[in-house]
């Protein structure tokens, strides 16, 4: 498409197709929008205590942050001496983030370690213990949650643009 800008300058403008924005009109106990860490926990959680539930995300894939922003550890689950905080699903997921070393597996550098160490152990940075991982493998360990819970449905490239409401009940979103 061509255009004048303001200097009379003609420019070519490229827009990205949008989406086709679909209604969700099925019946779900719980909708979760987003799949970072708190949206993974919500969903899996939720279906796991027998409600049936919808994750939607904007992302082609699970994730968030964790998922793709290029940050490489995650915080705020263990205490002062490294132990974690909470058993449940935060321990469970962050345990499943936990990589053993294959011995035809390079080492890291910046990790120097004995070969049996885990990849994904807590490590201490300053005064705080945070969880390295690789955003890959935390996309594909909220994969697996999703597909061991029957109750949970997913839905990818979907940006929530409108929430429909009556009676205090969601009726439809999008």
């Amino acid at each position: 498409q061509n255009r004048f800008d303001q200097r009379g300058s003609r420019r070519i403008i490229r827009r990205r197709p949008q989406p086709t924005l679909e209604s969700v009109n099925e019946h779900f106990d719980i909708a979760v929008i987003g799949s970072g860490a708190a949206g993974i926990a919500a969903a899996v959680c939720a279906a796991r205590a027998g409600r049936t539930a919808l994750l939607l995300d904007k992302n082609p894939a699970a994730g968030g942050t964790g998922g793709f922003s290029g940050l490489t550890t995650l915080c705020g689950l263990y205490d002062d001496a490294g132990n974690f905080l909470n058993d449940g699903f935060a321990k469970e997921f962050a345990e499943a983030l936990t990589e053993r070393r294959s011995p035809d597996r390079p080492k890291i550098k910046a990790a120097p370690a004995p070969a049996d160490q885990e990849i994904g152990a807590p490590i201490k940075m300053g005064s705080v213990w945070v969880l390295p991982y690789r955003p890959e493998k935390f996309r594909a360990v909220a994969e697996k949650f999703f597909a061991d819970e029957p109750k949970l449905q997913t839905r990818w490239h979907w940006p929530l643009k409108n929430v429909v409401v009556e009676n205090e009940c969601i009726i439809s979103l999008n």
